[in-house]
């Protein structure tokens, strides 16, 4: 019995455009970047490929920004099972769990590309609300540990405090990545240790603020 090709050859055809996507976008911006770009770095013959995988540009786009985000949000979860399994959970701790698993990112440049595209969807008016990994359970874990810390603000200003946190958080991973990838960088990046443990005291000073 032989197996029909053509299911393989369709996803290696996706998986081409996605990792052709993530290239050009992390190059040329959101804004920048074109269907047929794409298409002519995947290696198409068809110039309808995107059309054909995703349905439109924009659909490709939102997928090559969530397509990593399952697995950080598994790796948080993992994180976040061990701490509470220990007791209660304290603020610094709850705060690196959620830190941890995107910076873990920096060791790989497929990795570092995607942190800067991650950086670029939380600031476009179209992939906004795709950046902050839709609110997933590892992130409501999260939140719920750092709660605490916010306890005394009003409703709207504990949601926009967090959301300063989150964007400060992704703009600090996005610029570790450019500096890791640079090859003539302003300053010299800290190690990913010095770096974590960094963003993670400045987000509680941003909480407790």
């Amino acid at each position: 019995m032989t197996t029909d090709p053509a299911p393989v050859r369709a996803r290696d055809g996706r998986t081409r455009l996605l990792e052709a996507a993530e290239r050009l976008l992390d190059e040329r911006g959101i804004d920048g970047t074109t269907a047929a770009a794409i298409i002519q770095e995947a290696g198409h013959r068809n110039a309808t490929a995107v059309n054909y995988h995703f349905g439109k540009l924009d659909h490709l786009i939102a997928e090559v920004v969530e397509r990593r985000a399952a697995d950080i949000n598994e790796r948080r979860n993992q994180l976040f099972d061990e701490l509470e399994a220990a007791g209660a959970v304290d603020p610094r701790d709850a705060l690196r769990g959620l830190v941890q698993p995107a910076a873990e990112l920096l060791d790989r440049p497929e990795g570092r590309r995607y942190l800067r595209l991650l950086n670029q969807a939380a600031n476009h008016p179209r992939f906004h609300d795709r950046a902050g990994f839709g609110f997933t359970t590892s992130m409501q874990r999260g939140a719920a540990h750092l709660a605490p810390l916010l306890v005394d603000l009003p409703d709207g200003v504990r949601q926009t405090r967090g959301r300063y946190v989150l964007g400060m958080a992704l703009f600090a991973l996005a610029d570790q990545a450019w500096l890791i990838d640079n090859p003539q960088p302003d300053r010299e990046p800290l190690g990913t240790e010095a770096f974590v443990a960094d963003l993670v005291e400045a987000g509680l000073a941003a909480l407790r603020a």
